[in-house]
């Protein structure tokens, strides 16, 4: 229907998408797009602040209190499309939000409920996937976990903390052997819906897991 009339806007997150969210209203640093849902349905909802911070109208906090509902959506659905009336992505660019990030995964999960990895690491892990048709067409799974701190203008890693029974789930048939490389060491696995699930027992800094 056009651009918001509000400089900041809240939401509100509805049931199917509130995994690990505050149920009250968080802010969205800017204003999005004034929805009017059609056939959709309505994921979360957008409340909206008691006034527009202006020389007139002054709170002395970095945003205005939020007042009520705006009869407005902050997130619809249809079929296999999630729209999101606010530019999510780059408010959390600035901001640095969990609860953003963690609305835009929640989001996700709704669309994407058969992941082709499903791992149990902390928010700085990192997990690639390589699959090798010329060597059997197995699949490499190469795991990294680090936490980076800002020294001047640069990132750096000074610790290495390990992290130990990692849980790993691949979408994958036919795997006959599961181990870790370069070591060898065989890891215990199993095969069911067409998914593979392991443990790895320690991970330092980074790990390569192959199912062949």
């Amino acid at each position: 229907m056009g651009n918001s009339r509000n400089d900041v806007e809240y939401i509100v997150a509805g049931e199917s998408i509130a995994r690990d969210l505050v149920r009250s209203p968080f802010l969205i640093y800017e204003a999005g797009i004034t929805l009017e849902p059609d056939g959709c349905e309505v994921l979360a909802d957008i409340w909206k602040p008691y006034f527009n911070r202006t020389y007139e109208h002054f709170c002395s906090h970095r945003n205005t209190p939020f007042e009520g509902p705006s009869g407005s959506p902050a997130v619809v659905r249809k079929g296999r499309v999630i729209h999101f009336a606010h530019p999510i992505f780059r408010n959390y660019a600035r901001e640095g939000m969990q609860l953003h990030r963690d609305l835009v995964r929640n989001a996700v999960d709704l669309l994407y409920d058969d992941p082709l990895i499903d791992i149990d690491l902390p928010s700085c892990g990192r997990v690639s996937l390589m699959r090798q048709p010329g060597r059997g067409n197995r699949l490499v799974l190469h795991l990294i976990y680090a936490n980076p701190i800002k020294r001047g203008n640069t990132e750096v890693i000074e610790d290495v903390v390990p992290l130990y029974d990692v849980c790993v789930s691949v979408k994958a048939r036919d795997i006959t052997k599961v181990y870790l490389a370069p070591g060898g060491e065989e890891l215990p696995f199993e095969a069911s819906n067409g998914r593979i699930a392991c443990t790895l027992p320690k991970l330092e800094l980074n790990q390569i897991v192959v199912l062949e």
